[in-house]
């Protein structure tokens, strides 16, 4: 598959959902498509975190101690644990 359309760029400053119409080519055919995106936040995430971490020879050390995610949408800070990954935290638990 090889895209022909030309670059459009998204405009994630307006909130909603944008169009934006893809041309490529497969199989030698050319064919167009229509995909929709939807804007649902412009601000960006905060990570709050410590700068040094230290520990002893042979203790586990977590690394996302004291670690804090506030998406500043909703203002609402979520602290990470060792199995969360960010956009877990972001989108299941509503942070």
């Amino acid at each position: 598959m090889q895209i022909t359309s030309e670059v459009e760029k998204i405009d994630t400053s307006k909130l909603g959902e944008q169009e934006l119409n893809i041309k490529y080519i497969v199989d030698n055919k050319e064919k167009e498509q229509s995909v929709k995106i939807n804007i649902i936040d412009t601000k960006v995430p905060t990570i709050k975190y410590k700068n040094t971490l230290s520990t002893t020879k042979g203790t586990k050390i977590n690394l996302l101690k004291d670690v804090a995610a506030n998406n500043n949408l909703r203002n609402k800070t979520c602290n990470l644990t060792e199995n969360q990954k960010y956009e877990q935290v972001l989108n299941e638990i509503g942070c």
